[in-house]
This record gives C-alpha cells, structure tokens and sequence, in this order.
C-alpha cells in the first residue's frame, strides 16, 4: 500500500508542475527547463549532500547515474518545449508521456532487468495503447 500512496503522490507532483510552469509565463523551453531542474536541485541537494563522497563520484554507479541524467535531460528538454508552447494542450501531452513511460517500464523491466511479464502487465500494456489512441487523436 506505500508503494501505491507514494506513487500516487508522485504522480500528483509530476502532472502538477507544468501547470505551474506555463503559468511562469517562461517561453523558452531551455530556460525552462533550467529553472525546473534548479527548483528541483533545490529539494534534492539536502538530502543528498549527506551521501555524497569523492571514492562514490568517482566509481562507474556515479557514471551511469549522470548518463541517466543525460538521457533524463533530453526527456526534460523535450517536454519544456510542449510545455512553453501555448497551442500544445497539456492535457494531451500531459497524458501521452505517462503512458509511452509505463510502456518503456514494462518493456526495459523485461529487457533489461529480467522482470516477468504477466498476463496483468500485458492487459495493462494493451489498456495504455488504447488510452494513448484515444488521447492523442484531436
């Protein structure tokens, strides 16, 4: 049941801020972004200051975590850019990326980590294809 609260949350969190950014009146998508990753830098970097050591930066987990970063960046600079646009409806947007996300989930989990895919993550896939049908056609 945590895990159920604590996603939700999440979720609540990460829909909410494009709202809030659009409402910056912010419109370059790189500014943007910039200023989001800062604000978020702004909560994380207490946290994590605690855990952070030169033999940890320097080991190759540091450097798949900003290869990470690097991959999450271009997801973030791609999003600034639906997100700045006023004639993109962050409804649709909004909606879309979740979803490819639970996809990718699944499919990387499989892949890469060798995660079983059961009869309900495949049901799940085939709901999400159809919700992101129905979402992206205007």
């Amino acid at each position: 049941m945590k895990t159920v609260l604590l996603s939700v949350l999440a979720g609540i969190f990460f829909s909410s801020w494009q709202f809030v950014m659009r409402a910056s009146g912010i419109s370059n998508p790189f500014v943007a972004a910039f200023m989001l990753n800062l604000g978020t830098l702004m909560v994380i970097f207490p946290m994590a200051a605690k855990g952070l050591n030169w033999k940890l930066l320097l080991s190759g987990g540091a450097l798949m975590a900003i290869t990470a970063g690097l991959i999450n960046g271009i997801g973030h600079s791609i999003n600034a850019r639906l997100v700045v646009n006023k004639t993109e409806e962050i409804s649709r947007f909004g909606a879309i990326i979740p979803a490819v996300c639970v996809l990718v989930s699944v499919i990387c989990g499989f892949c890469l980590l060798g995660e079983p895919i059961t009869w309900r993550k495949l049901i799940g896939i085939c709901v999400v294809l159809i919700g992101i049908t129905i979402v992206a056609t205007k």
